[in-house]
């Protein structure tokens, strides 16, 4: 799991110095939520610059795939390649429907997308699901924290 406070120019993700258990984050945002609660309560004025994602979850709106890339740039922009991508290229990468998860202490995993995912194979006919069950993993984890 990787934490990453939205911060600097034009709220680019800058990568955390420190990973932490999801414990330890969960107390840190909630820290930083009493923190901001308090500031409010007060009247205070605070320059906070929050991700899309977590307004939108905060006003709970839907979150659109297009908000993955303030969450993850990278894999935003491997996942619009592949919806992007002509026929036959996606067969060509050989994926399933898994994901690589970083446990802290108990290595990289995989984990299926949907029920069975490690048994299905990525085509061009089912890119399109493949795209939204890593969206919607990911809007879980980002709940999660």
């Amino acid at each position: 799991m990787r934490v990453t406070p939205f911060v600097g120019p034009r709220s680019r993700p800058a990568q955390a110095p420190v990973m932490h258990s999801p414990e330890v984050a969960t107390r840190l945002f909630g820290v930083v939520g009493r923190l901001l609660a308090k500031a409010l309560l007060d009247q205070q004025l605070v320059t906070v610059s929050l991700s899309r994602p977590l307004l939108k979850h905060a006003l709970a709106l839907p979150v659109a795939f297009d908000d993955l890339e303030q969450f993850d740039a990278s894999l935003h922009k491997s996942l619009s390649w592949m919806l992007s991508c002509g026929s036959g290229d996606v067969e060509a990468l050989c994926q399933t429907f898994t994901a690589s998860e970083d446990e802290l202490g108990d290595g990289v995993s995989s984990v299926d997308l949907v029920p069975g995912g490690s048994d299905i194979d990525v085509t061009d006919a089912n890119k399109v699901r493949v795209g939204g069950a890593i969206n919607k993993k990911n809007q879980q984890k980002s709940k999660r924290m």
